[in-house]
C-alpha cells in the first residue's frame, strides 16, 4: 500500500507541471501553431530562389517545373529534351517521382489550373508525365492531370 502512495506522490507534481504548460485556451494554441507555420513558410520561401548558371536566369522555386494545361495534354510522344525546354528544368533521377527500369514519372505544376483540392489559387493542379525510359530520347507514354 505504501508503494502506491509513493508512486502517486512522485507522479502528481509531474502531471501538474505538464498541465500548466498547456494553454488555457485551445484557440491560443491554434494561433500559435499558425504563426509558427507561417514563419517556417516565409523562411522556406526566402531560401527557395535558385539560379541557373548555364542560362544566366534566376528563377524561384514556385516558377520552375510548371507547364500549362495545353502543354500537358499535348505532351504525348514528346521527348524528354522537349519537355525539359518547356518546363525550363533539367529532369534528373533525383527529380523523378517514380523511377524503375521500365519507366520514369515526373510531376509538374500546371500554371493555369487551380487544384480542386486546394484552398485557394496557390494550390495548382499536377501534370504527371510518364516516359518510356530515362534517356534524353525517351518519349512521353502517358500524361494525366491530378487535381
Amino acid at each position: 500500500m505504501k508503494f502506491y502512495k509513493l508512486i502517486l506522490a512522485v507522479s502528481v507534481p509531474f502531471i501538474l507541471s505538464a498541465c500548466e504548460s498547456i494553454p488555457n485556451n485551445v484557440q491560443t494554441l491554434g494561433i500559435t501553431l499558425n504563426n509558427g507555420i507561417k514563419s517556417i513558410n516565409e523562411v522556406l520561401g526566402a531560401t527557395g530562389s535558385t539560379s541557373n548558371t548555364s542560362t544566366g536566369q534566376t528563377k524561384t522555386a514556385s516558377q520552375s517545373a510548371m507547364l500549362t494545361k495545353e502543354q500537358c495534354q499535348n505532351s504525348k510522344g514528346k521527348t524528354k529534351v522537349q519537355i525539359e525546354k518547356m518546363a525550363h528544368e533539367t529532369l534528373t533521377d533525383a527529380r523523378a517521382d517514380m523511377l524503375n527500369s521500365i519507366a520514369v514519372t515526373y510531376n509538374f505544376q500546371i500554371s493555369d489550373q487551380v487544384s480542386r483540392y486546394g484552398f485557394d489559387s496557390r494550390f495548382k493542379a499536377i501534370c504527371s508525365l510518364t516516359f518510356e525510359g530515362n534517356q534524353s530520347s525517351s518519349k512521353v507514354l502517358h500524361w494525366s492531370i491530378v487535381g
